[in-house]
């Protein structure tokens, strides 16, 4: 048995029934955020009995009936029907019936748009069923959109990941092994599944000799269905429990159709089926399994697109007949190069001929189990977990025909990442998994990390005495000076390098802000002022001033959509007089705010504190403690120790910022990283002049007033 370190995305990807129907619009990258990952532990999985959570044709979970045309309605997730209010994620079983119309519905977390992504596509008056992993969102919600018509939508929860400091199961992946054929002896079947609770029958998965260890009690398997003698769906549960109410395939007389079954495993490790009606036969491969004593952990994200070959996403062009192509998962979409497998679904379109696909990991023996089967013209999808290989990629094989292939992401497992840190006097970049720093010149350069080449999270990078950016990503070096000095100019003022999408392509631009009098150099944009310039000289010469203190009466660069279009916004902070100016470009309108104290040092933190989609002005002094624009007074007091840099980041990866905080520069002893509401602690302990980079600072002035407070993904690159 081979396993892989394993990384699971789970993602129910689908698009809308027939060859014409519509699907979601190809959308730039989600603004980068900071994940789970970065600061705490990934999620173990505890499995749940099927409980059914939303049922809109009876009002369960969901008043207000069928899901409408272009409808997105929220349910609770998390804090009920034994699922903690702690719950990062939920596996689910969901099923749609009675809809009027072909189309798709899309699951995701409350709190965000509607992502490019679906999780289960069906045609008028069809009643189908596919499991997702679905990231719990604002609220403790997840959210349903329908595209076209109305649709009845029936959601079983089998299972929930929690917040990274419970102690469950862990993910194992294995290369799918093939446990039961009832066409074959395979499995011990010997025929077709007959209907009716005096036919159920049992299946063995674990121990004696399986390819589960009797140790693990949870299941992931691929169950197909095929020849079936009458419409009518199955139902799967660990043995020697009580038959559950909900089913996890439904399927026509004559249909082949699989679904991806997470499952509790039973007594004498064997898991029980039954079958409603006619009679069918049953196929199912192992795919993973969850076990308490070894595994990986679960790092959930919003659904992301990593392959639509119709659009040019992943691949280009329908897959061929007999044809193996190879689409790279890890290095972006939002998933680390640490990633070793991801789950997911696997959707096609338009085919020309009945097939199937067989996925598997890139350069690895080809699997001999098929992951997704289809007829001629069919749009379906199947849930697919999948090792990735050689350069976080995975090899997708069709067998017939010609075929439109699709998949999104959804989570993925692997190890814990660290928070990234930079070394202020080195140059250094300290990257999660790396062995060692990566150094950019470490005493000419200046640290200005973005996404400079749009895959979704920053890339490190360096601007040297010459004018040239140093980038580890695949922007590679690109030359944009620092522009000349003008009067006043006082020594300890320097631009300040602050790149950020400012046109809303999803790539950041290199740009500068002049601090002398106020200029805005942006590449490809022409020279701009907004703020104001120092009225004063510093009181000291050392070059020396903390991010976002001001010893003299000046403006410092807060760049952020603050207005929620997709593009940065100009915006500048005067520590003096708590004074924000922010120019919005949705309207080109100028707004102001005021906080916090002018007479405590404060340093401006601006992110997305309430979920809302956009940057808000917020504050940080070692004094009064946390002040958000909208909230009145001080929101928090965590982290006022007297001498703490403020830290904050999307560290959960909900959308909204958590506050965070780090010993001051210069501290020689432990300089813990505590995040609030996160039981896990870093610490930048030996690094005395180590700086945290959410924000990306740096202890020269060059850049003491600059700050990235746009989301960030803290992944395997910088946030």
């Amino acid at each position: 048995m081979k396993r892989w370190r394993s990384v699971l995305v789970l993602a129910g990807l689908l698009v809308a029934i027939g060859g014409t129907a519509p699907f979601p619009a190809i959308a730039h990258a989600s603004p980068p955020k900071a994940d789970a990952t970065a600061a705490t532990a990934g999620s173990a999985f505890h499995a749940l009995y099927p409980t059914r959570i939303v049922d809109t044709r009876t009002g369960l979970g969901a008043p207000g009936g069928p899901l409408g045309p272009g409808t997105d309605r929220s349910f609770a997730a998390a804090g009920s029907n034994g699922i903690p209010g702690t719950a990062s994620a939920i596996v689910l079983n969901a099923t749609v019936t009675g809809a009027t119309a072909g189309s798709f519905v899309t699951l995701h977390p409350t709190g965000g748009a509607v992502p490019t992504a679906s999780t289960i596509n069906f045609g008028a008056g069809q009643t189908i069923a596919n499991s997702a992993t679905v990231k719990v969102g604002a609220g403790n919600q997840i959210s349903a959109f329908n595209q076209t018509g109305s649709v009845h939508l029936v959601i079983d929860v089998v299972g929930w990941y929690d917040d990274g400091t419970g102690t469950g199961e862990l993910f194992n992946g294995i290369t799918p092994t093939r446990v039961l054929d009832s066409r074959t002896p395979v499995g011990g079947w010997s025929g077709p599944l007959p209907a009716g609770a005096a036919n159920s029958r049992t299946l063995r998965i674990s121990g004696g000799g399986t390819s589960i260890p009797s140790t693990a009690g949870t299941a992931v398997l691929n169950v197909t269905v095929t020849g079936a003698t009458a419409p009518s769906f199955l139902q799967v549960w660990p043995t020697g429990a009580t038959r559950p109410d909900s089913s996890v395939l439904n399927f026509g007389a004559g249909q082949t159709i699989a679904n991806l079954v997470t499952t509790g495993i039973g007594n004498g490790g064997s898991i029980s089926f039954y079958n409603v009606a006619g009679a069918t036969d049953v196929v199912v491969d192992v795919v993973g399994y969850f076990d308490p004593s070894a595994g990986a952990r679960l790092h959930p994200l919003a659904p992301v697109r990593v392959l639509d070959d119709r659009v040019s996403v992943g691949a280009s062009g329908p897959w061929g007949p007999g044809q193996v192509r190879s689409v790279t998962i890890a290095g972006g979409n939002d998933i680390p190069t640490e990633a070793t497998a991801v789950v997911g679904n696997l959707t096609v379109a338009n085919a020309t001929k009945g097939s199937n696909l067989r996925v598997f990991p890139h350069l690895s023996t080809e699997s001999t189990t098929s992951s997704l089967n289809f007829g001629p013209g069919e749009t379906i999808a199947n849930g697919l977990v999948v090792g990735l290989g050689v350069g976080g990629a995975i090899d997708i094989r069709n067998n017939q025909g010609f075929v439109n292939v699709i998949a999104d992401v959804a989570g993925w497992f692997g190890p814990d990442l660290q928070l990234q840190q930079i070394t202020a006097d080195s140059g250094r970049w300290y990257l999660p998994g790396a062995t060692t720093p990566f150094v950019v010149d470490p005493f000419d350069g200046r640290p200005a990390p973005a996404d400079f080449d749009g895959n979704g999270h920053w890339e490190p990078a360096n601007i040297q005495s010459d004018g040239s950016w140093v980038t580890q990503g695949t922007a590679g070096t690109f030359s944009f000076p620092q522009p000349p000095a003008v009067a006043p100019y006082y020594n300890g003022f320097y631009p300040s390098p602050v790149p950020a999408d400012y046109d809303g392509d999803g790539k950041a631009e290199a740009a500068w802000y002049r601090d002398s009098d106020a200029t805005w150099f942006i590449a490809g944009q022409a020279p701009r002022q907004f703020g104001k310039g120092p009225t004063s000289p510093p009181t000291s010469n050392n070059n020396y001033y903390p991010f976002g203190i001001d010893e003299i009466d000046q403006d410092s660069p807060v760049p952020a959509d603050y207005d929620g279009d997709g593009k940065t916004d100009l915006a500048t902070f005067r520590a003096r007089t708590g004074a924000w100016t922010i120019l919005r470009s949705s309207d080109g309108t100028v707004s102001t705010v005021t906080l916090g104290d002018p007479q405590q040092i404060a340093f401006p933190v601006p992110g997305d504190y309430d979920g809302v989609g956009h940057a808000q002005p917020a504050i940080f002094d070692n004094a009064a403690g946390w002040q958000v624009a909208g909230h009145g007074a001080p929101v928090s007091t965590f982290g006022v120790t007297g001498d703490s840099y403020p830290a904050p980041a999307d560290y959960a990866g909900t959308g909204t910022f958590q506050l965070s905080y780090v010993a001051h520069l210069g501290t020689t002893g432990p300089r813990p990283w505590p995040i609030q509401g996160s039981a896990t602690t870093n610490d930048l302990v030996g690094r005395q002049w180590a700086v945290p980079v959410p924000f990306g600072t740096n202890n020269f002035a060059s850049v003491a007033r600059y700050t990235l407070i746009q989301k960030c993904l803290v992944n395997q690159q910088f946030c």
